[in-house]
């Protein structure tokens, strides 16, 4: 495996950027979450910060976890309140997060980045660590390899025949 192709820091950081870019993007714009940035009426103190990065040019990785907390609360709330007001509710995907994707620390962002969306720069080969919990190798030393790319991990997330383990 040409060590170019297996990925880095950079590539996971890399990954990280391009997700928050794409998930601000959406979130600003998701018509289904306009109520949010406009909803001022007894907002926690968190939830007044979080709006404030509405179409901001640039929001920090730890403003960007705090704005995921405070849309995953807030659609909750919103669905419970249209529940009981039987109307619909806000679309499990208008957050446009995967199952179990969430960003609460910014230290921890780029790996899970990288888990639920894949690596889409220059590396996108990830070392699979072989072996068991207590350290015990399996027989074979040979390195391996998944190319762990947009494409392959949609796929792993979609396909019926794909099993992941731990999801």
């Amino acid at each position: 495996m040409p060590a170019e192709l297996v990925a880095g820091d950079d590539d996971f950081q890399f990954a990280w950027q391009r997700r928050k870019e794409e998930l601000l993007t959406r979130w600003s714009s998701q018509e289904s979450l306009a109520d949010f940035w406009s909803d001022d009426l007894g907002a926690s103190e968190s939830r007044h910060c979080a709006r404030k990065l509405n179409n901001a040019k640039t929001v920090s990785d730890a403003d960007f976890c705090l704005l995921c907390r405070e849309l995953q609360r807030w659609v909750a709330e919103e669905n419970a309140a249209r529940k009981r007001q039987r109307l619909p509710g806000i679309p499990r995907d208008a957050l446009g997060l995967r199952s179990a994707e969430n960003y609460s620390d910014p230290a921890d962002a780029p790996r899970i980045a990288t888990i639920y969306n894949g690596l889409s720069g220059r590396g996108q080969f990830v070392p699979f660590r072989k072996g068991d919990p207590e350290g015990n190798r399996w027989v074979d030393n040979e390195p391996l390899f998944i190319h762990w790319s947009h494409e392959n991990v949609d796929w792993l997330s979609t396909a019926p025949e794909a099993r992941r383990q731990g999801a």
